[in-house]
């Protein structure tokens, strides 16, 4: 899945065995991770770090969805122990993470394996992916997103602001930093 590209409509059950529909979210932002199995104490710390993060998600009007290979028994169960407040969808056949190109197949030893490449997306309002992490790390990726929603946000209020009150802001930008570099100089 590349950006620009319109995202793959799915249906998948989550941690209340409900189906969830990617096309639910049409007119919400999405932030849609992949990851392997939640038994796995790697993608348990990538779970924890995005609902860590899930207030700003909130703040952002951005929801949140967490698509791996474990049944949905096992999800029930971990998701439980582990307080997760988001979707945690179970992808057991690997269809959907096939569809998104994240089913990759590896070679130990000489011998083939397939694992979920540690990705995730953010999808618009209209269901168009707007960035891409790659090989997303399970310690930084959620705070990495959050930071580019609260820049997108940042300049989505920049621009509703009026010409004069954003040369307003400019001057007195200009003003402070002249005298911040005054105070450097000068003690």
């Amino acid at each position: 899945m590349e950006k620009g590209q319109k995202a793959i409509n799915f249906s998948l059950k989550d941690q209340m065995n409900m189906t969830i529909r990617l096309s639910d979210f049409i007119g919400h932002k999405v932030f849609l991770f992949f990851f392997s199995e939640v038994n796995s104490l790697n993608d348990q710390v990538h779970m924890i770090n995005v609902a860590k993060e899930f207030t700003h998600f909130q703040q952002y009007h951005v929801s949140v969805l967490g698509v791996c290979g474990s049944t949905v028994e096992q999800i029930i169960q971990q998701s439980h122990r582990l307080y997760i407040p988001y979707y945690l969808l179970s992808d057991a056949d690997a269809n959907v993470r096939k569809a998104y190109g994240v089913w990759k197949q590896k070679m130990t030893f000489g011998k083939p394996y397939w694992i979920t490449a540690r990705t995730s997306l953010l999808i618009d309002e209209t269901g168009i992916v707007y960035k891409v992490y790659r090989r997303a790390a399970v310690d930084t990726n959620a705070q990495e997103v959050v930071a580019f929603l609260q820049h997108q946000y940042e300049k989505d209020e920049w621009r509703k602001l009026p010409r004069r009150t954003k040369e307003r802001l400019r001057r007195q930008h200009t003003i402070d930093a002249s005298v911040n570099q005054t105070k450097k100089t000068h003690p």
